[in-house]
């Protein structure tokens, strides 16, 4: 367990001996594993923790439970989610653990992807998981709220969420309400009926009194618990019940009137200092209480306020950690302030301060520094590695210095960036650039302390889309700060990521190296996956298949260890199956790809990646090894994923992918009209849209201009992986026969190089003559061979297997005039749908002339039916 929580916050609270039993709400309580969030809400002293704590005890032994009591503390959604996923964590240990690896891991990473993680392991759990957050009223971050949301959304049927809290929580509760997944407990529910709090008078001790006495309390107290407990304490040293009864309000305003007339002032005035002194403390133990009070006996003074019931609560088994009951502690800081005034109650928190210091509770020893306002310590404690390494660009951090004055806070500017940081990764940029500004004022001797401004305005500009500035405030860093200062990882992260989003790789590949380094020397294992990505795709450009290999693989062994992180796992299984792809290892390149849509789709993937990229990749590789229904079968799944977007680039790339596995079947007609969807998305089509069409359509003389500069473009970068489809298009476009060679024999020379095959064979046919003139040239003879022997194979494998699908006089018939009318729709591209609302028929009768039409045809699938009905000549 992180040693920065409270393992106190996890124990079930013990509830009271004598206590009155809640037989109806614990019944109610017994269907909760009905519903997903079960919410008790009520204000102070309705008896909600004691219910809860009573319930869970007579559970735990048949279902798995867990306890959270929540403080001010719990804001910082960070701090939130680390407790709840322990919670969890506690009681299933392999559930959370992923989840807290990527809570703890420092990188940037949503709590939604977090979550992702913590869902997904949920679904493993056999058996009801019952997780109680109370007083959930301390948490008002909307952050949290919104996220815990996701989570009631998605949870599984076995997980159940119980909120106990003073008012309705900002969740969407009508919307759980109306799904039928909300159990609520109220305060009307919670309320006293007269039997039980006839039940509470005995309980207490009250020896006689009558029917009307307790219908008098009751209706006073409004069934008010912890008014009903104060009245009959009370009571017990009563003779006249009835003028009391008169007299008693029920409101709260009793109760604190009463805990301050007849408890506080009739302890001794040991126990009644000892009790404002330490009401100070969230929780106390004894050894605290000691360094606090400056006594030596606190655990005999524990002891005895537990033995008499006096408004402290045990947090653990052992009894060695306490709390005092929510309302008394509210009276005793109301007392401390008027009896001890400010200064002696500072000097109280800086000792718990010191305290919680030694025993390496930091978060406290912070907290309690900041109400003793002494700043330099709390700054002191801030700087410490441990919580630098917990809170850094946290909300936890910009809470504590958010409380210290601007003007001691500006005399330590490391700690100044520290909030610098906490404001941007929490999209506060205006007031980050704001302290940007008053770090530029301040004469400081520290000569780091321009390049770290330079950096943190660079971050922020990368974060607000405006690279300009960013590359500019980048290189200004990098000027002046040292080598190996972990700014200047910052500053090359920035100015690596604009320059790859650029092409710009000869640039980009000292920086990202460099950003790697720095961040693997720190031990952010986490920032090295994105850097190490980038040098696996400059490795594959430049044609160093191998090298790119071992960087994938190094990202799928590191990132393999957040797997919330699903894009760069996803990603580097492709570029791992397309290096085999270029190998033309066709097997090893499908399952690979095959892994990456696995991985993909069983975590939060998220970013530059694309499923359906994926399914083209390996609707491809299925097209090479023959294998037409499957690739079929990922085109129409790539197809369904991008059938609602409107990215011309996604459309680009989708529409390239048909028109390569229409010219595959020989279907020229078909690649064709998707040629000339293609043109019209002219500036989107994908750079490797290998198809010589393409170019035809363009015009020779545009094409042979856009050719020339991109590969003089690429060549600059050196990214041979691109030249090589560039040269071979400049080669079959060229109308000179000897620049066409030469075009080849560079094509040819950098692909033996490089050890490439696919790529050159997925030109077809339209490559045979130029590979047969290489031949007989000598230019590259033995690889010009291997790849025209690999073409010619493949050829005429294609027109078997379209001799293979010519049906027999049995099996085909005749094409009705309906079925040849639905022929035509399907060559067009119209969908079941679309052809059933064509034709004014329904959706059932559609799908069934088209199963017709396929039987008859002896095809199973639609480009298979196009391109046997041209064969036959039916359309």
């Amino acid at each position: 367990m992180d040693t920065s929580l409270l393992t106190t916050k996890f124990y079930v609270p013990i509830p009271s001996p004598g206590l009155v039993t809640r037989t109806g709400l614990l019944e109610r309580l017994k269907d909760s594993v009905n519903y997903r969030l079960i919410l008790v809400a009520a204000p102070a002293g309705f008896g909600k923790t004691t219910l809860l704590s009573e319930w869970i005890l007579q559970i735990r032994a048949a279902i798995n439970v867990a306890w959270i009591s929540l403080d001010e503390g719990d804001n910082d959604p960070r701090r939130f989610w680390d407790y709840f996923i322990t919670a969890i964590n506690n009681i299933e240990p392999a559930v959370g653990e992923t989840a807290l690896a990527l809570l703890h891991s420092g990188q940037q990473i949503s709590f939604e992807s977090i979550l992702t993680t913590l869902l997904n392991g949920l679904t493993s759990v056999s058996g009801d998981v019952v997780l109680v957050m109370d007083d959930f009223h301390y948490i008002q971050s909307p952050a949290i709220h919104n996220d815990l949301t996701y989570f009631l959304e998605h949870v599984p049927p076995g997980m159940h969420l119980v909120l106990s809290t003073r008012a309705d929580p900002p969740l969407p509760v009508s919307r759980f309400r109306g799904k039928g997944t909300l159990l609520e407990i109220g305060a009307d529910d919670l309320r006293f009926s007269r039997e039980e709090t006839a039940s509470l008078f005995i309980e207490m001790g009250i020896q006689s009194f009558s029917d009307t006495i307790v219908d008098a309390m009751n209706t006073k107290a409004e069934g008010w618990v912890a008014g009903l407990k104060m009245a009959a304490l009370s009571m017990r040293n009563k003779e006249d019940l009835d003028t009391f009864v008169a007299d008693f309000t029920g409101s709260q305003r009793f109760v604190t009137d009463y805990l301050f007339e007849e408890v506080l002032l009739q302890q001794s005035e040991e126990v009644r200092t000892f009790l404002l002194q330490t009401s100070i403390l969230d929780r106390l133990n004894s050894s605290l209480c000691d360094a606090v009070c400056g006594r030596v006996d606190s655990e005999n003074m524990l002891v005895n306020l537990d033995s008499s019931k006096l408004f402290i609560v045990p947090l653990d088994d052992s009894r060695e950690w306490y709390r005092y009951h929510h309302l008394f502690r509210d009276l005793l800081l109301h007392q401390l302030e008027k009896v001890y005034g400010d200064n002696e109650v500072k000097r109280l928190h800086l000792r718990a301060s010191q305290w919680f210091e030694k025993n390496k509770f930091l978060d406290d020893a912070i907290n309690h520094a900041l109400a003793a306002e002494d700043w330099e310590k709390a700054m002191d404690l801030i700087s410490e590695p441990e919580v630098q390494a917990r809170t850094v660009a946290s909300q936890a951090i910009l809470n504590w210095l958010e409380r210290i004055p601007e003007d001691v806070l500006l005399t330590r500017t490391r700690i100044c960036m520290n909030f610098v940081y906490g404001l941007m990764m929490t999209g506060r940029y205006d007031e980050a650039e704001t302290w940007l500004t008053y770090l530029d004022d301040i004469p400081e001797n520290d000569t780091l302390l321009p390049g770290k401004i330079d950096a943190a305005r660079g971050a922020i500009a990368s974060f607000t889309l405006d690279f300009l500035r960013a590359e500019e405030f980048a290189k200004k860093a990098l000027s002046v700060l040292p080598e190996n200062d972990p700014d200047v990882g910052v500053a090359c992260g920035i100015l690596s990521g604009i320059y790859f989003n650029q092409l710009r790789f000869l640039e980009a590949e000292p920086l990202v190296k460099k950003h790697y380094e720095i961040f693997r020397q720190m031990g952010y294992t986490i920032h090295t996956i994105s850097p190490l990505t980038m040098l696996g795709f400059i490795a594959f450009l430049r044609g160093n298949y191998h090298q790119a290999v071992s960087r994938y693989q190094e990202v799928i062994e590191l990132a393999g260890k957040y797997p919330a992180l699903g894009n760069p796992i996803s990603n580097a299984y492709l570029m791992i199956g397309c290096v085999y792809h270029h190998w033309n290892d066709l097997k090893k390149a499908a399952s690979y790809q095959e892994k990456a849509i696995e991985v993909f789709q069983f975590s939060d993937a998220q970013g530059s990646l694309n499923l359906d990229s994926v399914y083209l990749h390996l609707a491809g590789t299925r097209m090479a090894m023959g294998e037409t229904e499957k690739a079929m079968d990922a085109m129409e799944k790539a197809d369904q994923l991008i059938k609602d977007s409107q990215d011309p680039i996604l459309r680009a790339r989708n529409i390239a992918s048909h028109a390569a596995i229409a010219l595959s079947l020989g279907d020229t007609g078909s690649a064709s009209r998707w040629i000339d969807a293609l043109m019209e998305l002219e500036d989107s089509i994908p750079l490797d849209a290998a198809t010589h069409l393409v170019d035809i359509r363009k015009g020779k003389d545009i094409a042979r201009k856009e050719l020339e500069d991109r590969y003089d473009f690429f060549k600059s970068q050196d990214c041979k992986t691109v030249l090589i489809g560039l040269r071979i298009r400049q080669a079959l476009i060229s109308d000179q026969s000897d620049e066409a060679l030469e075009y080849l024999s560079d094509a040819l020379t950098m692909g033996k190089n490089i050890g490439m095959i696919r790529p050159l064979v997925g030109f077809g046919q339209i490559l045979a003559p130029l590979l047969r003139r290489a031949i007989s040239k000598n230019l590259e003879p033995a690889y010009a061979r291997k790849i025209l022997d690999m073409i010619i194979e493949e050829e005429n494998q294609r027109k078997s297997r379209q001799l293979e699908m010519i049906p027999s006089s049995s099996t085909t018939g005749i094409l009705s005039k309906r079925e040849t009318e639905i022929l035509r729709l399907i060559a067009d591209g119209l969908s079941n749908q679309e052809i059933a609302d064509r034709l004014f028929i329904t959706l059932s009768t559609a799908k069934t002339h088209i199963r017709h039409v396929f039987d008859k045809l002896g095809v199973n699938d639609r480009p298979r039916a196009i391109a046997k009905a041209r064969d036959l000549n039916l359309i």
